[in-house]
């Protein structure tokens, strides 16, 4: 994981390139033994926090699969003790990508951060279902016996049309599983206790651009294998697969976005990655492809 500190538009300081510096000088003066070796992160984290104040104290951070936008805060609370530390929005822990962290005053900018739009890559998958809208929950098909049908005639021009009807927004339904809080608690604490009598909110999202950057009809005959033997897993290899790039605003939940066309469809999808590439004016050091996306956890 690389944690970068901006300082302006292209100047970037990596704290783990400075503790390996720091590491070789004291190993050439025989120093870096026995205590003082474990003072090296705390000694780079002070010599960057002096460093911070002259800076807008943004973090832009490359948040791998499997981690957590709080472990990422968490872990920036431990690197300057005493300083305010917030995000500028959440990732799903099936992301990856961009997030923004905030440290010191910087804090007092998050309403402006959270305003900004943000540009995703996501890749999803037609035929399945899960109460995650991903695959963090139990897969199920998306469809009944006569269903099968709409997946096997499943084109990039349906889809198309699917999205278009969005147009430039719509009501958008709150996931169960999502850091959105009703009643004080968050609903992913909610979801865990089966409080699924609760009324989900929902709210007008903007939609500002929208492509299908690639459409994969599936193996119609090896589908009908996997379902025959009721395998929704082994499925995710065979069914249709869409990949789409986005700009959308603030508030906007990719899932539900996926899960809802999905639905309009009569099928059902789920993402199975996602990146975020952009907030605002905000990218990290060197673009985002999906080749190079990881998938192990890594922390």
């Amino acid at each position: 994981m690389f944690f970068f500190l901006k300082k302006d538009d292209s100047d970037y300081l990596r704290r783990d390139q400075f503790v390996l510096q720091l590491q070789d000088r004291l190993e050439n003066h025989g120093l870096a033994h026995g205590t003082l070796q474990g003072w090296l992160y705390y000694i780079s984290g002070v010599i960057i926090s002096v460093k911070m104040k002259l800076s807008e104290g943004i973090y832009l951070v490359e948040k791998k699969r499997g981690d957590t936008t709080f472990s990422l805060v968490r872990h920036y609370k431990k690197l300057f003790p005493g300083e305010k530390v917030g995000h500028a929005g959440t990732l799903d822990p099936l992301a990856e990508g961009l997030v923004i962290i905030l440290v010191g005053k910087a804090t007092k900018k998050q309403p402006d951060f959270l305003n900004l739009d943000k540009e995703y890559w996501v890749e999803a998958v037609f035929g399945l279902k899960s109460e995650t809208y991903d695959l963090e929950g139990e897969l199920k098909y998306g469809f009944d016996e006569k269903g099968i049908c709409g997946l096997a005639d499943l084109t990039k021009e349906r889809v198309g049309k699917c999205v278009e009807k969005l147009g430039k927004g719509y009501e958008q339904t709150v996931p169960f599983y999502s850091a959105v809080k009703v009643k004080g608690q968050p609903l992913y604490r909610l979801a865990r206790r089966k409080r699924t009598m609760l009324t989900l909110p929902s709210r007008f999202v903007a939609i500002r651009r929208i492509e299908i950057v690639s459409f994969s009809g599936g193996k119609a005959k090896d589908a009908k294998t996997t379902i025959a033997k009721g395998d929704p897993k082994e499925s995710l290899k065979y069914f249709p697969k869409v990949e789409f790039k986005m700009t959308v605003g603030k508030g906007f939940f990719v899932r539900s976005l996926i899960n809802d066309i999905g639905d309009g469809l009569g099928v059902g999808a789920v993402v199975t990655k996602l990146i975020r590439r952009k907030i605002g004016p905000y990218t990290l050091e060197k673009d985002i492809k999906k080749e190079d996306s990881r998938t192990n956890a890594g922390r």
